[in-house]
Formats: structure tokens, sequence, C-alpha cells
């Protein structure tokens, strides 16, 4: 967003000096997507969401239920109540083991009455009524679940104290050292008081300058390592319930990547070609008919942003709750001017987004469900292609504007925009996350699950945003790279990493990923300004992290 406001160079200058010269892409993003029938959308698709699929995933029933299991169903003959397993699945339906000590005509008494009356108490005699090792006696299912019980209830018994005597015993250093911390716990304790003490040094040091109340952080490691949940603040500026870890936050522009990975998943299924035009898929904007989706994607299409006009922002201020249609948000760029070389514009992804769903015939809600939400589990992750629900904004801190220099936006300054309509943001900078799942993608994303070879290395195409020329990675003479909708950055201090800020009209969320380590690091803060200090808050906590040897610093290509 900030991006096409015309005042990004002092930002991005600060950016830059604070990575030692990597120009970061702090690509804030006002965005938008279609999912009605206007602007390349579809009938009936309209307020299908994210949220939708991932109830319906959370409560898609077990397969192991009855009646999932072929040729069995309820009290059918064969099976015992309860019992979901049927005939010919190697297990007996009466539970009760026998020990047979009889003779061959009385095994085939059995044998019959265990047909007709598979759960009747049977007791079969042979001299006398006195236990012994020479009856046969048969207990009933129930019975037989209760004395498994008890028998299970016995040997967690008899091991609880088995492994209390060993540790005891053998192990006294272990046992006397219980009530306390292990290293590798107190470890662990020192570094989350760091990041924390980091956290809220800088809600001290920038609450009025950046007018926030919160700041949040998730970070996760590679392998099974658990991973750092903080948050500090409050949910309100000035006062408030404090602020959750798990709370939900607008991604921004990280939402691009997202995008871009529907596109190249619609390649690998041969359902279209980041070399085709747009004169191909949308013929209604002739003007720009000879662009190609990869031209959309690394942002060197030539085509202005919308969130350049100074209509839109007039429009947004004016209707806060209102609904903006892909179409509507495409028609604010076609009057500007085009641009030259690199030059990021949210429009590119709204047309991505026009291009998914014609491509599709559904909404992009709907295939951000079922591509990306349901299989990654990302249970805290939400699309809405007009208003949030109440359930969604409520564990969302509330968000400020506080940038004066956009004088259309003066009656919103200082005002949460937490429930105002993301329509305006669509596929180019619409969901709303907590930072957690937002870790769990960037991980999936960059290690390579998401994508075939060939799209994956697609994705990671490199455009120098200096020269809008195509580059192989960054180095410390050209910092600053754009991929398909992420951004790669190198700098002496980090070395060379994937590093996105995505903003909207109340927000600001940083996403960090080092492949060297494998180190997910992302960061929300609950204002949009120009006064952003996220960059060095971000480089601060990978160095504490670093520090603690929970992380490597990215290899450096040294470059000319």
């Amino acid at each position: 967003m900030l991006a096409e406001l015309g005042v990004v160079e002092q930002r991005t200058k600060a950016v830059y000096e604070v990575l030692d010269g990597a120009s970061v892409a702090t690509c804030s993003s006002s965005v938008a997507t279609a999912e009605g029938t206007a602007g390349g959308g579809h009938p009936g698709l309209a307020g299908r969401d994210v949220r939708t699929c991932v109830v319906n995933a959370r409560f898609r029933p077990s397969t192991r239920q009855r009646g999932h299991f072929p040729n069995e169903a309820a009290g059918s003959e064969g099976s015992l109540p309860h019992d979901p397993w049927p005939q010919g699945h190697g297990r007996q339906r009466d539970p009760a083991r026998v020990k047979l000590d009889a003779s061959t005509q009385h095994v085939s008494q059995l044998r019959r009455q265990d047909q007709q009356q598979p759960v009747t108490i049977t007791r079969l005699h042979r001299k006398s009524d006195r236990p012994t090792a020479g009856n046969i006696l048969f207990s009933t299912t129930k019975r037989w679940n209760q004395d498994m019980r008890k028998l299970r209830k016995l040997r967690k018994s008899l091991f609880g104290i088995a492994f209390a005597l060993l540790v005891t015993a053998v192990m006294p250093s272990i046992a006397e050292s219980a009530p306390g911390a292990t290293p590798a716990t107190g470890a662990a304790t020192a570094v989350r008081a760091s990041l924390r003490s980091e956290l809220n040094n800088y809600l001290n040091a920038y609450r009025v300058a950046e007018h926030i109340s919160a700041v949040s952080l998730a970070v996760t490691f590679r392998g099974r390592r658990p991973g750092i949940n903080l948050a500090v603040g409050s949910t309100r500026y000035g006062g408030g319930p404090t602020i959750s870890p798990y709370a939900l936050w607008q991604i921004g522009s990280n939402t691009k990547a997202f995008t871009s990975v529907m596109v190249l998943q619609l390649e690998a299924e041969h359902k279209l070609s980041i070399n085709d035009t747009l004169g191909k898929w949308l013929p209604q904007y002739p003007a720009w008919g000879g662009v190609t989706i990869k031209r959309l994607l690394n942002m060197t299409s030539g085509i202005p942003s919308y969130t350049d006009s100074l209509e839109f922002w007039h429009d947004v201020a004016a209707a806060p709750h209102g609904v903006f249609s892909v179409s509507r948000l495409v028609s604010y760029a076609l009057d500007l001017p085009p641009t030259h070389g690199y030059s990021y514009s949210n429009t590119n992804y709204i047309l991505a987004q026009m291009i998914i769903e014609r491509a599709t015939r559904d909404s992009y809600g709907s295939q951000l469900c079922r591509r990306i939400v349901v299989p990654l589990s990302l249970q805290n992750m939400f699309y809405s292609g007009t208003s949030y629900a109440r359930a969604i904004t409520a564990r969302m801190p509330a968000g400020y504007w506080f940038i004066a220099a956009l004088p259309e936006m003066t009656p919103q300054l200082g005002h949460d925009q937490s429930r105002h309509t993301l329509s305006w943001a669509r596929g180019a900078g619409g969901i709303v996350s907590s930072l957690q799942d937002m870790a769990k993608w960037d991980r999936a994303l960059f290690t390579g699950r998401e994508l075939p070879g060939k799209q994956q290395r697609e994705l990671m195409s490199l455009v120098s945003t200096t020269t809008g020329k195509p580059i192989r990675t960054t180095t410390l003479a050209d910092p600053a790279g754009y991929g398909l909708g992420i951004s790669q950055v190198t700098s002496k201090t980090l070395g060379t990493l994937w590093y996105y800020e995505g903003e909207t009209t109340g927000f600001r969320v940083v996403n960090i990923f080092v492949p060297r380590s494998g180190t997910a690091i992302a960061i929300g803060v609950n204002s949009a300004t120009l006064n952003d200090h996220t960059a060095a808050l971000a480089i601060s906590v990978y160095q504490t992290l670093h520090k603690a040897g929970l992380v490597a610093v990215g290899r450096t290509a040294a470059g000319s």
C-alpha cells in the first residue's frame, strides 16, 4: 500500500540502512479480489470463504465409525454390537480368550452356541462347579472388557512403581532435580524472556510514534523443536484486554504468495501457463493484452497500481464498510500512466485472482481453501471477499490508520480499521491469519511442499528491484529481489533470506524465512504508518535466537 503513495522513498531508505544496505520490499498491500459475478467472478460463488471449508473439514466423520467399512451395517448378522470390524478382518467376534481343554464335541457345541447367541452367557461344566483349570468358562463381552480394564490399571500401577524405583535408585540426580528446571528448559526460558523484553522495548519506544498497542511474535524451528509464541500490550490503544499470542492479524501483501502459488498449481495441472497473456484470459483489458501472467506476478507488467489513485482512497475513507468488486478496483488503474521496469502494483494481483477464478470456474476463497488451507490444516487462516464475521474480528486487536500524508484518508486517521471491509484488498492482501499459521505456511512454501520442482523454481525466480532484470540471487551489491509473490534480501548482518512485510490500513505483518536454519519468524504490529521500525525488530529477534544457538546466519553471496 505505502509503496504506491509516493512517500515510500523515506521508508525504504530507513529499511535499507537497518539491513546494512538491503532495501527490503515493504510490500504493503492494498488489495482486492472478486467472488461475485462482477469483474470475472462466477454466479452463486459470493460469500463462499475459507471459514466454511475449515468447519466442514473439522467435522468430517471418521472412517472408523460404523457404516464406513465394507459389508458392515448396524446390527448386521455376524458382527458384535459396537464392533467396528466386520467378519473377514482377522479378528474374533467374541473377545473371550478360551483355553480349550475339552473334547471335540464340546468345541463343536461351543461354535454352534456362539453362532446363535454371540453374547449369551454360556457355562459348560465337565465335573463340578468349582473353578479349576479343566473348566471351560465363557463370559460376556461386557465382563471381558471389565476384566481387561482392571488388568490394564494393575499394569499401569506396577509400571509406575517400577519406574519410580528405577529413577530413585539408578538415577538419583534426575530425581533430585525434578522440582527445578533442566538446563535445556532454563535456556529456553531465558530466550523467551529476552524476546519478550525486546517486544516490550519496541512497544514502549514506538507506542506513540507508530500509534500501536500490541506487538506479537511467532517463531518455528526445523524438526520437532517447540516454537515460541509471545505477545505484549493490549488489544486497544490506551487500554483494553491483554493481547493473546494467538490473535488474528490482517496479513496484507503476504497474501500475494498464496495467489502466486495457486496460479503455479494451475500451471502444473496444465490449466494455464504463466507465459499466457492477459489477452487470452482477460480480453476486456486490450491495453494490457500482451502482458504475461509471469510479468504480473513479478511486478514487471507496467500496469499501474490502483492504490496510486487518490479517487480510490477517497472512496475507501467514505465507505469503510462498502464492497469493492475486482472490476471496480481495476477501473481505478485504467487511466493511470504505465510504469517501467520493476514497479510494485496491487492491480497485478487483482488480475491474477481474476485469472484463477476464470480458469477454475470457482471463487478465489474456495480455491484457497481447497488447495492450501485445508491440506496444511491452517485452522486459524481466513479469507472473505466482503466483510469478516464478528467471530473473526473479535479475535483481532484494533488496527489503526496513522498516515497523515494522505489527505483523502484523514477521516480515518487514528481510528480502528479492524472491523472495516477488506474487499479492497482481496487476492493482493485480504487474508486474515494467526502468526502461527503464517509461520507454518512459510515453511511449506519455501521447502517445496506446495509446488512441483519446475513451479518451485519459477516461484523463486528473481528480478532485481533496482534494475527490473532477472537475477540468480540477491547479493550485497544488488540486495533486494522479487520473485512471484515473494521477496529475497541480502545483508551483512543476516546473510540471504526471504523477507516480506505486508500492510493493510491497520496492520503490519513481517514474515522471515531463513533457508539455512529452517527458521520461520512472523511479527505482527497493529497500525499502518510510514514511521515503521519492524525491520529493526525482526533483526533483533533473529540475533537473539542466533546468540542462543537456535538459528544460523544465512549464506551471503558477495557480488560486485
